[in-house]
């Protein structure tokens, strides 16, 4: 540049023209210049200091959970896979063995042992094949009955006499089982033909009966009242089998 005083060449930094001597006055507009732009520069490069050390400490945690949740839908993916590949091994499986399991499942009803037949069926994952279906009704029945006895026997296989607590705890879970037993037939009238031919409803009779025995033995019912249970709600039922295991204590 030229010194705007006498035209001799001067940089622009020299506060003073080395000819004329006079003030650079472009000089100290430069260095207010130069001054600014430092000052912007610094408090930029804070302020980018502190924008990624926020964002650090954001990025670190989100940076784990998004890779939690890879993993756990990895772990999804393969788990569902591999439920697929068992369930389809499991019903070749059933498929090869059908006519060994078709005669252990008649047995089991001709004998009447539905708590047999209940523990056959799930051992050999059964439900995992529609052969058996048309005795859905009969198999919940069985079901409900292997429950029914399962707590009862837990109660009362005590050393002591069970409480009035036990008492209390067994009735509110019998007034949820026995309707499943003893109502049957209203559950799958939908399908009387396929779930409810004759031969099932003998079977159907015969698990009620079988509870109608446990029932009188260890809950304290009266022939009479397993005769009206079909047609209890389940808050009716629970009443009478708190009345009549209070008799009976």
């Amino acid at each position: 540049m030229k010194c705007p005083h006498c035209g001799a060449p001067m940089a622009l930094d020299d506060k003073f023209c080395p000819y004329c001597g006079q003030a650079n006055t472009l000089a100290k507009k430069h260095q207010a210049d130069m001054e600014h732009y430092q000052k912007e520069f610094q408090e930029t490069r804070r302020q980018v200091y502190r924008e990624t050390s926020r964002f650090t400490r954001l990025a670190v945690p989100i940076t784990i959970l998004f890779v939690l949740f890879l993993l756990n839908l990895a772990v999804y993916l393969v788990w569902s896979q591999s439920w697929e590949i068992g369930s389809a091994l499991m019903r070749n499986r059933i498929a090869d063995d059908s006519s060994t399991h078709e005669a252990r499942f008649q047995e089991y009803l001709e004998d009447g042992d539905y708590m047999g037949l209940s523990g056959y069926y799930d051992a050999n994952s059964l439900y995992l094949s529609d052969t058996f279906d048309e005795y859905r009704a009969v198999l919940q029945g069985a079901d409900t009955l292997g429950y029914i006895f399962q707590q009862i026997q837990y109660t009362f296989s005590g050393e002591t006499r069970p409480d009035e607590e036990d008492l209390e705890r067994l009735a509110d879970t019998l007034s949820n089982l026995i309707p499943q037993v003893y109502q049957l037939e209203n559950q799958y009238s939908y399908n009387t033909e396929l779930y409810l031919s004759e031969d099932k409803q003998a079977h159907i009779r015969a698990i009620q009966d079988l509870c109608s025995a446990l029932l009188i033995r260890y809950a304290g019912l009266s022939r009479e009242d397993t005769l009206s249970l079909p047609d209890l709600s389940e808050s009716r039922i629970l009443q009478l089998l708190r009345e009549r295991m209070v008799e009976n204590r």
